[in-house]
């Protein structure tokens, strides 16, 4: 049989696999010295010429052969379907040098050591072991002909991370490497390097806002995953080779249920998998295992600061079956109105959660919990411990949150204290005498702990870089906001919210003009400042409004995308005239003013309001003032609600 793939003459004659790079000499002809090198030359089969050559002549334009990714991805492609078994260069020599043109490796090292400790998520790479292979390879004599395939994914999983966490310019070219690239392996014997760099690449879409590709990438990567677990052989791998396969899973498994953001798609992976054990200590990973870990029928094995990666993974779980809850319609569910459903009552759809999640929280080590523990003693301690500490405190009080505000009233007026819903459905029977107060006191002491923890870290040197932390910040602005406006909502115990506010906005200003995502959620940010303001001092303009009148800014606020809703017509001429204000003073490309104390920098969000007329749109009907979210977007949507495009450019809508 005719090989159809791009091989040289003396490979062809032979009948061997010609493995090359795209660009002659094939590995086989480097092997054989420089006579060989000099006569070696790619060129397609002979029979592939004759048809071209016919088709030409028969008046079809042929396309000369380009140079390019792409073209590379075919020739690759092509090469391993006939031999699978058979190592190839997946990256072509000239395309992996352009990318890493100039870069030392101890930089590469460097960024890698930043993600290990910026992304707590994603805490599966050996560091000791990528360290010594990178060195390696990086310092390798190139002119003996292309790396196999195995160095050439390393180089791609760096690409990725440089992509995701380096602070130089020129990000854009690095991620364009890797999506080139990456393609190749999907159709491949699946790896886990090509794993890891697929959740990798999620994560940095997922921060540029670019939502359905992170979610395919995190797609391609489970399923991946679940094809190395079936072929997975331990008897033929290292305890740390086991440990980082089943760390990659766990990181597919918490990447598949952040990207979800509440959707009724299903989710990939079972925490329930066979075969995978309970992420191991971090001192286990990197020195081996000195006891055998748990397997997913029990318990993680341990609850101090070492053990920190299997309790971030259970309490994920837990917080995305709380999204889910409250995205898919929370209190408003069929129902959940009912007496036996009712929050305070054991078994109800949320109480399930909320017990499950306090559990959770006692089973840690009280060196773990904030703020009993304060940030400095794990940022002491360095390696990012200060990070790990952080995450595994936000999933607790980002669950909080969520779980509170949804029995709070959307708009309450200026009086209103804690008692439960005041639109429909309501709840029939009343709850024990302090269950509303306490849940008050919990939901708003979480939204202040969130801001509080990344000025912490800050101010530790060791922020987060993760999405995630972002988007907690985003949920507890618009709860501080709403207190800010609203303090009897908290019987006035949220005495010092006007710092608390400062800084938060302070934080969700930096986070933006790195991480694009952030961009929307600033928007929304606005449109919720503005509303409070105008229903804090204007009662009579929302009589009579329930939370269905404002569906758009309540889908946007749950949204973990960053989609704010749409600015301009749709609101009102109260609300809209406060959000010039607000970005004069804290709008993207704005630094905010560090001299001013943050009691005056919280004044300027509001002293607008004392001039607003009274009366200016009492005719107005609730529509008008937040339309509907699917009318503010006109998207396409595939099976079960999935929008197609999550990229709208809404600060663009903003600034127009």
């Amino acid at each position: 049989m005719v090989r159809m793939t791009i091989a040289c003459a003396r490979c062809r004659k032979l009948k061997i696999k010609c493995v090359h790079s795209g660009e002659s000499p094939c590995r086989n002809c480097a092997k054989k010295g420089p006579a060989e090198v000099d006569v070696c030359t790619l060129s397609e089969p002979l029979l592939k010429q004759r048809v071209l050559r016919r088709t030409s002549e028969g008046g079809i334009n042929k396309t000369p052969r380009r140079d390019t990714p792409r073209q590379h991805i075919r020739d690759v492609l092509s090469s391993s379907v006939e031999e699978p078994n058979q190592g190839h260069s997946v990256v072509a020599s000239s395309d992996r040098d352009g990318v890493f043109s100039g870069v030392d490796v101890n930089t590469v090292l460097f960024v890698l050591t930043r993600f290990h400790q910026k992304f707590p998520e994603l805490r599966f790479l050996h560091l000791p072991s990528i360290t010594r292979n990178l060195r390696q390879i990086w310092t390798q004599d190139r002119d003996r002909g292309p790396s196999h395939g195995s160095q050439e994914k390393l180089r791609l999983l760096c690409a990725a991370v440089m992509a995701l966490c380096s602070s130089t310019d020129g990000l854009d070219r690095y991620a364009d490497y890797v999506r080139d690239f990456v393609a190749v392996s999907l159709f491949a014997t699946p790896d886990l390097l090509t794993v890891q760099t697929l959740l990798i690449l999620a994560m940095y879409e997922w921060g540029m806002g670019q939502g359905y590709r992170a979610w395919m990438y995190v797609g391609s990567a489970s399923r991946m995953m679940q094809s190395l677990l079936v072929l997975w052989k331990p008897s033929s791998t290292s305890s740390i080779e086991q440990e980082e396969r089943n760390r990659t899973f766990w990181g597919c498994f918490v990447m598949d249920r952040m990207v979800f953001c509440g959707q009724p798609q299903p989710w990939v992976l079972s925490m329930y998998a066979s075969n995978v054990k309970w992420p191991a200590g971090e001192q286990d990973y990197v020195f081996g295992p000195s006891t055998p870990t748990a397997t997913t029928d029990d318990s993680p094995g341990g609850s101090d600061i070492d053990h920190y990666y299997g309790l971030l993974v259970r309490g994920f779980d837990i917080w995305a079956r709380v999204l889910q809850f409250v995205v898919n319609g929370g209190r408003r569910q069929p129902g959940l109105c009912r007496p036996e459903n009712h929050p305070w009552v054991t078994g109800s759809p949320w109480r399930l959660p909320y017990e499950e999640l306090q559990l959770w929280r006692a089973h840690m080590d009280p060196r773990l919990r904030y703020p009993e523990t304060a940030v400095a003693g794990h940022a002491a301690l360095g390696n990012g411990n200060a990070e790990q500490f952080a995450y595994v405190n936000l999933i607790y009080y980002i669950s909080i949150l969520f779980l509170g505000r949804e029995y709070i009233p959307f708009l309450p007026t200026s009086e209103a204290t804690p008692t439960g819903p005041v639109d429909p459905p309501l709840l029939p029977l009343k709850p024990p005498s302090t269950w509303w107060a306490n849940r008050a006191a919990e939901l708003f002491d979480a939204s202040v702990r969130i801001v509080t923890l990344l000025r912490e870290l800050a101010d530790a040197g060791a922020p987060l870089d993760s999405p995630f932390a972002g988007f907690c910040s985003f949920s507890a602005a618009t709860m501080n906001l709403y207190i800010l406006h609203f303090p009897n909502m908290n019987l006035g115990r949220s005495t010092d919210i006007p710092a608390v506010v400062a800084d938060n906005l302070r934080y969700l200003e930096t986070f933006q003009a790195v991480r694009p995502m952030g961009r929307g959620w600033w928007v929304t940010i606005q449109h919720c400042q503005a509303l409070y303001v105008s229903a804090s001092q204007n009662r009579s303009l929302f009589a009579g409004r329930t939370r269905a009148d404002f569906e758009a800014l309540e889908y946007s606020i749950h949204d973990m995308r960053g989609q704010p809703p749409k600015e301009g017509a749709s609101l009102s001429p109260s609300t809209t005239s406060l959000l010039p204000s607000f970005h004069a003073r804290f709008g993207q490309g704005r630094g905010l003013d560090t001299d001013a104390s943050n009691e005056s920098t919280v004044n300027q969000l509001t002293e607008t309001t004392h001039t607003q007329p009274e009366t200016a749109v009492h005719h107005d009907p609730p529509s008008q003032i937040w339309p509907l979210w699917g009318e503010q977007q006109t998207l396409p949507f595939a099976l079960e609600g999935l929008p197609l495009d999550y990229n709208l450019d809404m600060m663009e809508i903003y600034h127009s």
